[in-house]
């Protein structure tokens, strides 16, 4: 479930105002910190609005324990999805798993990069993308603080614990094989690592 912690949320905000400082078309969100592991589905269904008109923005606490480097990454990825949200344009595939194209461009605005080498889904899409250094400057003076806060927090949060699958975290793929496409069912995160293969085919499940 969600938590909010003081400190860390104040941090977290002052993050959230640096981006829509840079970025006037991100939305008013409120960060909150999620004491789940990380789910790879980024589908716009996941996101919600409170009465004041706020999108809840959630850093898994996996996230946060990677440090404050990682924790903007992880803003400014999900500021990527907002700015598309608010824009209409879905940037999602097979069923939230994958960014599309226009995923990555919203990405390049907000100042993430695709790894060069990284590879790609040859049908569904990106799976990640990275900050680069020229980036994480624009918001050099808030990883101290950031920092601080996480290390006075972590201690009272509680460790995510393995979950197990369910159907509704599940994705049906289908391969391009004819007249019959053969299917498997996998784990959201299992999709969201890389292509999954055919062997009659050669061609990638979607």
């Amino acid at each position: 479930m969600p938590t909010t912690p003081g400190p860390l949320t104040d941090a977290l905000a002052a993050v959230w105002e640096a981006v829509r400082t840079h970025h006037p078309d991100a939305p008013r969100a409120r960060i909150g910190v999620a004491d789940t592991p990380i789910v790879l589905a980024h589908g716009q269904e996941r996101w919600t609005m409170d009465d004041e008109g706020m999108y809840l923005l959630l850093v898994p606490a996996e996230i946060l324990r990677r440090g404050p480097e990682s924790t903007v990454t992880c803003i400014l990825h999900e500021a990527a999805h907002l700015l598309n949200l608010v824009r209409g344009v879905n940037d999602t595939s097979s069923g939230g798993g994958y960014h599309t194209k226009k995923y990555l461009d919203a990405a390049k605005e907000v100042g993430l990069t695709w790894p060069d080498g990284a590879p790609r889904h040859a049908t569904a899409g990106y799976a990640a993308a990275e900050l680069p250094s020229t980036t994480l400057d624009r918001y050099v003076n808030h990883l101290k603080p950031l920092a601080a806060a996480i290390e006075q927090t972590l201690p009272y949060l509680a460790a995510p614990e393995p979950t197990r699958s369910s159907r509704h975290n599940r994705l049906i793929m289908e391969c391009s094989c004819k007249p019959q496409p053969r299917k498997i069912q996998v784990s959201r995160t299992v999709a969201g690592l890389g292509p999954i293969m055919c062997g009659v085919c050669n061609k990638p499940f979607t």
